[in-house]
C-alpha cells in the first residue's frame, strides 16, 4: 500500500509540471530568447514605423504642404506623444526614442 501511494504521488508531481520544473536554467534561458526577440521585433518596428513617415515629409517640403491635412498631422503628433510617454513610463528604450524621433519628424 506504501509503494502504491508513492507512485501516485509521483504521478501526481509530473501531471502538475513539478517534474518540468527541476532545471530552472532551460526556463530561465527561454525566457531570455523571449526577451531579445521580443527587443528585436520592437525596434525593428519602431524603426519602420519612424522611417515611413520620411516619404511624407519629402512630399510636404516638394509640394509646400498644401495637401497637408493639418487636422491629419495633429492627431498624429498627439497620438505618437502618447506613445512616447507610455514608452518612457515603461522604461521602454526602442518605443521612446522612435516616437520621439517621430515628433521632431513631424515638426520639420
Amino acid at each position: 500500500m506504501q509503494f502504491h501511494n508513492q507512485t501516485h504521488n509521483e504521478e501526481d508531481s509530473e501531471s502538475s509540471g513539478a517534474v518540468g520544473n527541476r532545471d530552472h536554467s532551460l526556463g530561465g534561458s527561454n525566457h531570455m530568447h523571449k526577451a531579445i526577440a521580443a527587443t528585436i521585433l520592437g525596434a525593428t518596428a519602431a524603426v519602420l514605423s519612424t522611417m515611413a513617415f520620411v516619404p511624407q515629409i519629402r512630399k510636404t517640403w516638394k509640394t509646400g504642404g498644401e495637401d497637408l491635412s493639418y487636422f491629419m498631422l495633429s492627431l498624429y503628433v498627439a497620438g505618437v506623444t502618447l506613445w512616447l510617454c507610455y514608452g518612457l513610463v515603461l522604461g521602454a528604450t526602442a518605443l521612446s526614442l522612435a516616437n520621439a524621433a517621430s515628433i521632431v519628424f513631424a515638426g520639420t
